[in-house]
Protein backbone atom coordinates (compact mmCIF):
# COMPACT_ATOMS: atom_id res chain seq x y z
CA UNK A 1 0.00 0.00 0.00
CA UNK A 2 0.82 3.71 -0.87
CA UNK A 3 0.76 5.88 2.40
CA UNK A 4 1.51 9.97 2.02
CA UNK A 5 2.15 11.92 4.48
CA UNK A 6 -0.40 15.15 5.28
CA UNK A 7 0.52 16.54 8.31
CA UNK A 8 -3.09 17.12 9.03
CA UNK A 9 -2.31 16.06 12.48
CA UNK A 10 -0.31 18.99 13.25
CA UNK A 11 2.52 17.48 15.78
CA UNK A 12 4.35 16.47 12.83
CA UNK A 13 4.94 13.08 14.49
CA UNK A 14 5.10 9.82 12.50
CA UNK A 15 3.33 7.69 14.62
CA UNK A 16 0.33 9.73 14.52
CA UNK A 17 -2.17 8.31 12.69
CA UNK A 18 -4.01 11.15 11.20
CA UNK A 19 -0.71 12.47 9.60
CA UNK A 20 -0.89 10.05 6.76
CA UNK A 21 -2.98 9.33 3.68
CA UNK A 22 -4.69 7.23 3.94
CA UNK A 23 -4.66 6.83 8.26
CA UNK A 24 -2.37 4.51 8.37
CA UNK A 25 0.73 4.90 10.15
CA UNK A 26 3.39 2.92 7.78
CA UNK A 27 4.82 -0.58 8.25
CA UNK A 28 6.91 -3.32 6.79
CA UNK A 29 4.93 -3.70 3.41
CA UNK A 30 4.21 -0.08 2.94
CA UNK A 31 5.75 2.12 0.07
CA UNK A 32 6.09 5.62 1.65
CA UNK A 33 5.80 9.28 0.07
CA UNK A 34 7.06 12.07 1.86
CA UNK A 35 6.40 15.04 -0.09
CA UNK A 36 7.66 18.74 -0.35
CA UNK A 37 7.14 20.85 2.63
CA UNK A 38 6.66 17.89 5.48
CA UNK A 39 8.17 18.28 8.42
CA UNK A 40 8.47 15.09 10.58
CA UNK A 41 10.12 14.26 14.11
CA UNK A 42 10.28 10.60 14.93
CA UNK A 43 10.42 9.30 18.39
CA UNK A 44 11.58 5.58 17.33
CA UNK A 45 13.08 3.58 14.46
CA UNK A 46 11.10 2.35 11.35
CA UNK A 47 10.43 -0.77 8.60
CA UNK A 48 9.08 -0.11 5.37
CA UNK A 49 9.41 -1.06 1.92
CA UNK A 50 10.20 2.01 0.12
CA UNK A 51 10.68 5.78 0.77
CA UNK A 52 10.46 8.70 -1.34
CA UNK A 53 11.37 11.81 -0.17
CA UNK A 54 10.56 15.19 -1.67
CA UNK A 55 9.76 14.29 -5.32
CA UNK A 56 7.79 16.68 -7.42
CA UNK A 57 7.48 19.33 -5.25
CA UNK A 58 8.87 22.96 -6.09
CA UNK A 59 12.22 23.87 -4.87
CA UNK A 60 12.15 26.29 -1.61
CA UNK A 61 9.75 24.50 0.47
CA UNK A 62 11.51 23.09 4.22
CA UNK A 63 11.60 19.27 3.98
CA UNK A 64 13.01 18.12 7.32
CA UNK A 65 12.96 14.45 8.88
CA UNK A 66 14.47 14.77 12.41
CA UNK A 67 15.63 11.92 14.49
CA UNK A 68 17.18 9.75 15.95
CA UNK A 69 15.66 6.98 14.28
CA UNK A 70 16.68 4.64 12.09
CA UNK A 71 14.58 3.87 8.64
CA UNK A 72 14.90 0.41 6.95
CA UNK A 73 13.69 -0.19 3.34
CA UNK A 74 14.10 -3.35 2.07
CA UNK A 75 13.31 -2.34 -1.51
CA UNK A 76 13.93 1.11 -2.75
CA UNK A 77 15.17 4.25 -0.99
CA UNK A 78 14.57 7.89 -3.62
CA UNK A 79 15.76 11.40 -2.25
CA UNK A 80 15.02 14.12 -4.23
CA UNK A 81 15.23 17.33 -2.25
CA UNK A 82 15.11 18.40 1.83
CA UNK A 83 16.40 20.95 3.98
CA UNK A 84 17.01 19.09 6.89
CA UNK A 85 18.08 15.05 7.66
CA UNK A 86 19.31 15.43 11.46
CA UNK A 87 20.49 12.52 13.34
CA UNK A 88 18.48 10.33 10.61
CA UNK A 89 20.06 6.53 9.91
CA UNK A 90 18.65 5.18 6.39
CA UNK A 91 19.70 1.31 6.18
CA UNK A 92 18.79 0.46 2.55
CA UNK A 93 18.51 -3.03 1.39
CA UNK A 94 17.19 -2.23 -2.05
CA UNK A 95 18.04 0.28 -4.90
CA UNK A 96 18.91 3.93 -3.34
CA UNK A 97 18.52 6.44 -5.88
CA UNK A 98 20.01 10.50 -5.17
CA UNK A 99 18.31 12.47 -8.28
CA UNK A 100 19.55 16.09 -7.57
CA UNK A 101 18.38 17.18 -11.03
CA UNK A 102 15.31 19.80 -9.29
CA UNK A 103 17.83 20.85 -6.57
CA UNK A 104 20.69 20.43 -3.86
CA UNK A 105 19.59 17.70 -1.61
CA UNK A 106 20.43 19.44 1.87
CA UNK A 107 21.58 18.38 5.04
CA UNK A 108 22.58 15.37 6.39
CA UNK A 109 23.65 16.14 10.13
CA UNK A 110 25.12 13.58 11.09
CA UNK A 111 23.29 10.24 10.95
CA UNK A 112 23.87 7.54 7.93
CA UNK A 113 23.53 6.23 4.67
CA UNK A 114 23.99 2.31 4.68
CA UNK A 115 23.63 1.49 1.14
CA UNK A 116 23.63 -2.59 1.07
CA UNK A 117 22.49 -2.62 -2.84
CA UNK A 118 22.86 -0.56 -5.96
CA UNK A 119 23.21 2.94 -5.91
CA UNK A 120 22.93 6.07 -8.13
CA UNK A 121 23.65 9.35 -7.73
CA UNK A 122 22.70 11.38 -11.09
CA UNK A 123 21.81 15.00 -11.23
CA UNK A 124 23.30 18.62 -11.52
CA UNK A 125 23.64 19.98 -8.06
CA UNK A 126 25.37 19.30 -4.52
CA UNK A 127 24.30 16.79 -2.10
CA UNK A 128 25.20 18.20 1.72
CA UNK A 129 26.53 16.05 4.80
CA UNK A 130 27.75 17.45 7.65
CA UNK A 131 29.12 16.88 11.48
CA UNK A 132 30.12 13.27 11.25
CA UNK A 133 27.01 12.31 8.42
CA UNK A 134 29.04 8.28 7.67
CA UNK A 135 28.10 6.80 4.17
CA UNK A 136 28.47 3.67 4.55
CA UNK A 137 29.13 1.40 0.95
CA UNK A 138 28.29 -2.28 2.28
CA UNK A 139 30.30 -5.32 1.13
CA UNK A 140 28.79 -6.42 -2.25
CA UNK A 141 27.16 -3.13 -2.96
CA UNK A 142 27.32 -0.89 -5.65
CA UNK A 143 27.79 3.13 -5.81
CA UNK A 144 27.46 5.15 -9.13
CA UNK A 145 28.44 8.71 -9.03
CA UNK A 146 27.01 9.49 -12.05
CA UNK A 147 26.78 13.16 -11.34
CA UNK A 148 29.43 15.88 -11.81
CA UNK A 149 28.56 18.11 -8.70
CA UNK A 150 29.50 17.81 -5.00
CA UNK A 151 28.95 15.28 -2.25
CA UNK A 152 30.44 16.20 1.05
CA UNK A 153 30.51 19.18 3.05
CA UNK A 154 29.94 22.96 2.82
CA UNK A 155 32.75 24.10 5.00
CA UNK A 156 30.12 25.31 8.35
CA UNK A 157 30.83 21.36 9.79
CA UNK A 158 31.77 20.65 13.09
CA UNK A 159 33.41 17.24 12.25
CA UNK A 160 34.02 16.09 9.02
CA UNK A 161 31.41 13.52 7.01
CA UNK A 162 33.31 9.86 6.32
CA UNK A 163 33.03 7.98 2.86
CA UNK A 164 33.44 4.50 4.16
CA UNK A 165 33.60 2.46 0.78
CA UNK A 166 33.52 -2.00 1.21
CA UNK A 167 31.82 -2.12 -1.87
CA UNK A 168 32.84 -0.99 -5.67
CA UNK A 169 32.12 2.80 -5.94
CA UNK A 170 32.08 3.79 -9.84
CA UNK A 171 30.89 6.06 -12.04
CA UNK A 172 29.97 5.03 -15.99
CA UNK A 173 28.38 8.42 -17.09
CA UNK A 174 30.36 12.04 -16.53
CA UNK A 175 32.04 15.26 -18.59
CA UNK A 176 35.04 14.35 -19.18
CA UNK A 177 35.57 18.20 -18.76
CA UNK A 178 33.98 17.77 -15.04
CA UNK A 179 34.62 15.86 -11.93
CA UNK A 180 32.47 14.21 -9.54
CA UNK A 181 33.55 16.08 -6.03
CA UNK A 182 33.82 13.90 -3.12
CA UNK A 183 34.38 16.14 -0.41
CA UNK A 184 34.38 13.76 2.56
CA UNK A 185 37.03 11.51 4.36
CA UNK A 186 37.38 8.55 2.11
CA UNK A 187 38.41 5.12 3.32
CA UNK A 188 38.29 2.47 0.80
CA UNK A 189 38.93 -1.04 1.33
CA UNK A 190 36.69 -2.28 -1.53
CA UNK A 191 37.21 -1.21 -5.21
CA UNK A 192 36.81 2.33 -6.42
CA UNK A 193 36.51 1.45 -10.49
CA UNK A 194 36.06 4.89 -12.65
CA UNK A 195 34.58 3.54 -16.02
CA UNK A 196 33.68 7.61 -17.20
CA UNK A 197 34.97 10.67 -16.62
CA UNK A 198 36.66 12.18 -13.53
CA UNK A 199 36.74 11.99 -9.95
CA UNK A 200 38.11 14.40 -7.25
CA UNK A 201 38.36 12.93 -3.59
CA UNK A 202 39.00 15.99 -1.69
CA UNK A 203 39.19 15.33 1.93
CA UNK A 204 36.91 18.23 3.49
CA UNK A 205 37.34 21.34 5.43
CA UNK A 206 35.49 22.28 8.25
CA UNK A 207 33.83 25.29 9.89
CA UNK A 208 37.23 26.78 11.32
CA UNK A 209 38.70 26.44 8.42
CA UNK A 210 41.26 23.70 9.26
CA UNK A 211 41.46 20.24 7.94
CA UNK A 212 40.83 17.12 9.31
CA UNK A 213 43.38 15.01 10.46
CA UNK A 214 45.53 12.66 7.33
CA UNK A 215 43.39 9.99 6.36
CA UNK A 216 43.93 6.53 4.64
CA UNK A 217 42.87 5.96 1.34
CA UNK A 218 42.29 2.25 2.56
CA UNK A 219 44.07 -1.34 1.72
CA UNK A 220 41.54 -1.25 -1.48
CA UNK A 221 42.02 -0.51 -4.96
CA UNK A 222 41.48 2.62 -7.25
CA UNK A 223 40.96 1.74 -10.89
CA UNK A 224 40.67 4.16 -13.29
CA UNK A 225 39.57 3.42 -16.88
CA UNK A 226 40.13 4.52 -20.53
CA UNK A 227 40.98 7.97 -20.23
CA UNK A 228 39.13 8.37 -17.04
CA UNK A 229 41.31 10.02 -14.05
CA UNK A 230 41.37 10.73 -10.22
CA UNK A 231 42.75 13.39 -8.00
CA UNK A 232 43.49 13.03 -4.38
CA UNK A 233 44.24 16.24 -2.35
CA UNK A 234 46.84 15.62 0.40
CA UNK A 235 46.42 13.70 3.44
CA UNK A 236 46.17 10.72 1.64
CA UNK A 237 47.65 7.17 2.21
CA UNK A 238 47.33 4.34 -0.04
CA UNK A 239 47.95 0.43 0.93
CA UNK A 240 46.24 -0.91 -1.94
CA UNK A 241 47.33 -0.76 -5.76
CA UNK A 242 46.25 2.46 -8.30
CA UNK A 243 46.05 1.59 -11.74
CA UNK A 244 44.93 4.75 -14.14
CA UNK A 245 45.24 5.94 -17.12
CA UNK A 246 45.86 9.53 -15.05
CA UNK A 247 46.40 10.45 -11.63
CA UNK A 248 46.76 13.95 -9.89
CA UNK A 249 48.19 14.36 -6.20
CA UNK A 250 48.19 17.06 -3.75
CA UNK A 251 45.13 19.08 -5.78
CA UNK A 252 46.16 23.07 -5.17
CA UNK A 253 42.66 24.16 -4.52
CA UNK A 254 40.72 25.29 -1.37
CA UNK A 255 40.77 21.37 -0.36
CA UNK A 256 44.53 21.14 0.23
CA UNK A 257 47.75 21.21 -1.88
CA UNK A 258 50.97 21.18 -0.09
CA UNK A 259 51.04 17.90 2.16
CA UNK A 260 52.31 14.37 1.29
CA UNK A 261 50.36 11.49 0.04
CA UNK A 262 51.71 8.27 0.53
CA UNK A 263 51.24 4.94 -2.21
CA UNK A 264 52.66 1.68 -0.60
CA UNK A 265 50.42 -0.15 -2.84
CA UNK A 266 51.55 -1.18 -6.80
CA UNK A 267 51.00 2.01 -9.12
CA UNK A 268 50.61 1.88 -12.50
CA UNK A 269 49.77 4.78 -14.18
CA UNK A 270 49.31 4.92 -18.09
CA UNK A 271 49.20 8.48 -19.38
CA UNK A 272 50.29 10.71 -16.28
CA UNK A 273 51.23 11.13 -12.74
CA UNK A 274 50.65 14.72 -11.76
CA UNK A 275 51.81 16.27 -8.21
CA UNK A 276 50.96 19.30 -7.74
CA UNK A 277 52.39 20.54 -4.83
CA UNK A 278 54.03 19.15 -1.46
CA UNK A 279 55.14 15.45 -1.51
CA UNK A 280 54.41 12.32 -3.17
CA UNK A 281 55.72 9.13 -1.66
CA UNK A 282 56.17 6.10 -3.59
CA UNK A 283 56.92 3.16 -1.48
CA UNK A 284 55.79 0.00 -3.25
CA UNK A 285 56.75 -1.27 -6.71
CA UNK A 286 56.05 1.73 -9.32
CA UNK A 287 55.34 0.27 -12.48
CA UNK A 288 54.88 2.56 -14.63
CA UNK A 289 53.96 6.79 -14.02
CA UNK A 290 53.70 7.80 -17.54
CA UNK A 291 54.14 11.07 -17.98
CA UNK A 292 55.53 12.85 -14.81
CA UNK A 293 54.18 16.59 -14.23
CA UNK A 294 55.18 18.48 -11.12
CA UNK A 295 54.02 21.54 -10.38
CA UNK A 296 54.42 24.25 -7.36
CA UNK A 297 57.44 22.96 -5.80
CA UNK A 298 56.52 19.71 -5.42
CA UNK A 299 58.54 16.45 -4.76
CA UNK A 300 58.17 13.50 -6.33
CA UNK A 301 59.80 10.70 -3.98
CA UNK A 302 60.56 6.74 -5.35
CA UNK A 303 61.94 5.29 -2.00
CA UNK A 304 61.66 1.44 -3.72
CA UNK A 305 60.60 -1.63 -2.10
CA UNK A 306 64.15 -3.20 -1.61
CA UNK A 307 64.20 -4.90 -4.98
CA UNK A 308 65.81 -3.40 -8.20
CA UNK A 309 63.40 -0.89 -9.42
CA UNK A 310 63.66 1.10 -12.57
CA UNK A 311 61.17 4.50 -13.23
CA UNK A 312 60.88 5.24 -16.48
CA UNK A 313 58.91 8.08 -17.85
CA UNK A 314 59.02 11.90 -19.63
CA UNK A 315 58.93 14.32 -16.80
CA UNK A 316 58.25 17.86 -17.11
CA UNK A 317 58.84 20.19 -14.12
CA UNK A 318 56.60 23.51 -14.43
CA UNK A 319 55.58 26.52 -12.75
CA UNK A 320 57.15 26.59 -9.10
CA UNK A 321 60.04 24.34 -9.86
CA UNK A 322 59.61 20.54 -8.67
CA UNK A 323 62.25 17.66 -7.32
CA UNK A 324 62.67 14.13 -7.87
CA UNK A 325 64.03 11.98 -5.67
CA UNK A 326 64.99 7.92 -5.91
CA UNK A 327 66.38 5.60 -3.07
CA UNK A 328 69.34 3.27 -3.66
CA UNK A 329 66.96 0.55 -5.07
CA UNK A 330 65.89 2.99 -8.18
CA UNK A 331 66.94 3.45 -11.44
CA UNK A 332 65.31 6.92 -12.77
CA UNK A 333 65.15 6.87 -16.46
CA UNK A 334 63.61 10.01 -17.43
CA UNK A 335 63.67 11.07 -20.82
CA UNK A 336 62.72 13.42 -22.14
CA UNK A 337 63.53 16.20 -19.47
CA UNK A 338 61.32 19.48 -19.98
CA UNK A 339 61.74 22.39 -17.88
CA UNK A 340 60.44 26.36 -18.81
CA UNK A 341 63.62 28.69 -19.44
CA UNK A 342 65.38 29.25 -16.56
CA UNK A 343 63.92 27.44 -13.88
CA UNK A 344 66.31 25.83 -11.70
CA UNK A 345 64.94 22.66 -10.80
CA UNK A 346 66.73 19.56 -8.61
CA UNK A 347 67.08 15.92 -9.29
CA UNK A 348 67.93 13.85 -6.03
CA UNK A 349 69.70 10.55 -5.53
CA UNK A 350 70.08 8.87 -2.28
CA UNK A 351 73.43 7.59 -1.62
CA UNK A 352 73.93 4.36 -3.87
CA UNK A 353 71.12 5.54 -6.28
CA UNK A 354 71.56 5.50 -9.90
CA UNK A 355 70.46 7.80 -13.02
CA UNK A 356 69.78 7.53 -16.72
CA UNK A 357 68.76 11.33 -17.46
CA UNK A 358 70.45 13.47 -19.79
CA UNK A 359 72.72 16.42 -18.38
CA UNK A 360 71.15 19.69 -19.18
CA UNK A 361 71.68 23.54 -18.17
CA UNK A 362 69.97 24.79 -15.50
CA UNK A 363 69.32 21.62 -14.21
CA UNK A 364 71.64 20.28 -10.40
CA UNK A 365 72.42 17.15 -9.86
CA UNK A 366 72.54 16.32 -6.40
CA UNK A 367 73.89 12.90 -4.82
CA UNK A 368 72.74 12.48 -1.17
Amino acid sequence: MTVTWTGKASDNKWATQKNWDPEHVPSSNDDVNIPQGAVIIFDHDVLIRSLTIGQGGPDGYITSLIGPAKITTTAALALYWSYKIACITFDAAGSVNIDTSNGQLRNFIAGALINRGKALWKGPNAVYALDGFILNNANGATFDLQSDSAIGVDYTSNAPPRFVNYGTVTKTAGDSNAASNVLMVFENTGTVDIGSGNVRFRTPLIKDNTEPQPVSGGTGSYIARGKSSMWFNRGHTFKGPIIADSVAFNENDGAGGGGDVRVEGTYYVASQTAILGGRGLFFGAVKSTGKLLLRNGAQAIFVGNGQYERIAADCEIGNGGGQIMAGPSVVLALRPLNFPSGLFANLALATGGNEEFPRMAGVAFQSN
